[in-house]
Formats: C-alpha cells, sequence, structure tokens
C-alpha cells in the first residue's frame, strides 16, 4: 500500500506557497490572463485488481484557464484523458491540475516574440478508475519543465510534467504536452 510522506506533502505545500509569495509581493504585478487549449501524452504506471502493475500512455486534450506576467506564470489545467484498454479492462483517468511556474528569463527573439523557459510545481486532482475493481481519488503533486514562445496576442507552450499520487493504485504519471494560449487583455 503506497503512502505519502509528510515530508513530501509539507514539500510540495511550501515550494507552492513560496511561489504564490514572490508573486504577490511584486510592486508591480501587470499581466495578462489566458485562456488556452493543449494536447498531452501521459504515461501511467498503475495497479490493477489483482495488483499487477501496468505501463500504459494516453493522449489527452487540455483547457486551461490562467495568467501570467514576465516572470509568473499560474494555469490551472482540466485534462480530458483518452480510456485505455488495458490488460483486458477500461482504466479512466483525469486529471485536474494547477501549477505555478517560474520564468527563468526572457530572451527576445525579435517581432515582439520572447522566448521564456520555465520550472514549476503542480499540485491537484486525479482519479482512477480500472473496470469495476478500482475507483479511488486523491491528490497528484510533482513539476514541470518547459519552455513558453510569448507573442503579442499568443503563446505557444511545450513541457514536462511529473505527477506523484495519494492513490494507492497509481505510482506515477510523467509526459508531454504543448499548448497554444490566447491572451485577455
Amino acid at each position: 500500500m503506497k503512502r505519502v510522506t509528510v515530508r513530501k506533502a509539507l514539500g510540495v505545500l511550501l515550494a507552492g506557497s513560496l511561489s504564490m509569495t514572490a508573486l504577490y509581493a511584486e510592486e508591480d504585478f501587470t499581466g495578462v490572463g489566458l485562456v488556452g487549449v493543449g494536447a498531452s501524452i501521459n504515461h501511467y504506471k498503475t495497479l490493477d485488481n489483482l495488483n499487477l502493475e501496468n505501463d500504459y500512455s494516453a493522449p489527452s486534450f487540455d483547457i486551461k484557464l490562467g495568467a501570467k506576467n514576465n516572470d509568473w506564470r499560474f494555469m490551472g489545467t482540466y485534462s480530458f484523458v483518452k480510456d485505455e484498454t488495458v490488460a483486458g479492462s477500461t482504466a479512466k483517468n483525469v486529471l485536474l491540475t494547477g501549477s505555478v511556474d517560474y520564468l527563468i528569463y526572457n530572451a527576445p527573439m525579435g517581432n515582439g516574440v520572447v522566448l521564456q523557459p520555465f520550472i514549476g510545481v503542480v499540485g491537484g486532482y486525479e482519479e482512477y478508475k480500472y473496470g469495476g475493481a478500482i475507483d479511488e481519488s486523491g491528490a497528484a503533486y510533482g513539476g514541470q519543465i518547459g519552455a513558453i514562445l510569448d507573442m503579442q496576442d499568443c503563446s505557444v507552450d511545450a513541457g514536462f510534467k511529473y505527477l506523484g499520487s495519494t492513490l494507492d493504485s497509481v505510482d506515477e504519471v510523467y509526459g508531454f504536452s504543448v499548448g497554444l494560449n490566447y491572451k485577455i487583455k
């Protein structure tokens, strides 16, 4: 049976709290709202009803809502994960996450385009169902790294995300994502 250590949970909460504090401590928080869509391919390490390990990948369609400035980005993401047939039963996953990303550097690329590498913390809700035997939900937590190509009216991002879980039947989720985000000014 999998257990989350108090140290790990406190570390994730502390990282998120420090990121939020740094953002609100800025004197000039001028930013823009973001509405976006994306696609991900996630790899899941799970257990089935016989406690046998399963590894499988599943694509998802992502809807995103957030805000960013030149230093920080907040993003909430709901992932519609495609159901997969694993060892004769259907595996269903749901991910609803929020992330706080620190934009490491603003590299001008010309014509108003800026490349912004980022690193961030991710936390949220995960649900896993396997056939009729497993139905769990709980916390997902981890980190991500990637880059944003910021333009005048929109941005394109790509990244890698790794998530641990409080669920007994889900060990980890990791994968790559791409997204298109429109700015709301």
